[in-house]
This record gives structure tokens, sequence and C-alpha cells, in this order.
């Protein structure tokens, strides 16, 4: 049924990097037996509690300044081991927003990424 709102939020900006998407830290390694962990901390995740899901821009990786490779990750925020907690601000009350830290595995191939572990800290 069509409602209207939006499927995912976006995680980009993170708390020492801001919307500079050369200093992220957040990083997609691949492991030895073909899944990834997405491991890193966003911030100002507009209704992350809100959405389903959440699009994670990670540096692929390596988390150097340098590194200007990165990609997507879409994550579940219903998975196991997501959690959300309030992030207290000042102004922009109508819009909640979140700050995270993904831990996520995805096999290899497929779309949706398919959590093993995953944390994130979102307003409500």
């Amino acid at each position: 049924m069509e409602t209207g709102w939006p499927l995912c939020s976006l995680s980009i900006s993170e708390p020492g990097a801001g919307s500079d998407n050369r200093s992220m830290t957040c990083t997609a390694k691949k492991q030895e037996d073909g899944t990834y962990v997405l491991n890193g901390q966003k911030t100002w995740v507009t209704m992350g509690a809100q959405l389903p899901y959440t699009i994670v821009v990670a540096k692929d990786e390596d988390p150097a300044r340098e590194n200007g490779s990165m990609s997507l990750w879409l994550v579940n925020m219903d998975r196991e081991g997501v959690s959300t907690a309030a992030l207290h601000k000042i102004g922009q009350q109508c819009i909640p927003f979140c700050e995270g830290l993904p831990r996520q595995r995805r096999r290899d191939r497929g779309g949706t990424a398919s959590a093993s572990q995953a944390k994130a800290s979102c307003s409500s």
C-alpha cells in the first residue's frame, strides 16, 4: 500500500568528517569467506529510526583520505542487532535525526545486505 513515506534514509555524514566524503572513516572490508564487514559511525541521518532501511556510504577497504573508492550499502534497520537511541539536538525538532554505528556482513553477491551484526543509534 502506498503511504507517501520514503523507503530509506541516507547515512553519509560522520562526526569527524561532516559531509566531507573524503574524510569519512566508515569502511566496507571484504573478508576471507567472501562476506563484507561494514564498520563506522554516521550522524545526522534524517528519519533513520522511522524508516525500514538506510543507505550507508562507505569507503572500500581503506579509510585514508586519499582513498576515493566508495560503495553504497542497503542496511535493513529491523535486522537483529540494530538498535536506536535519541540524538539530542537543539532546533530542527520537527524532523528526527539519527546517529549510527553500522556493523554489517553481506554475501559477495546479492542485493540487500544481510546483517549478522548491526548497530545504529537513532533519535525518535
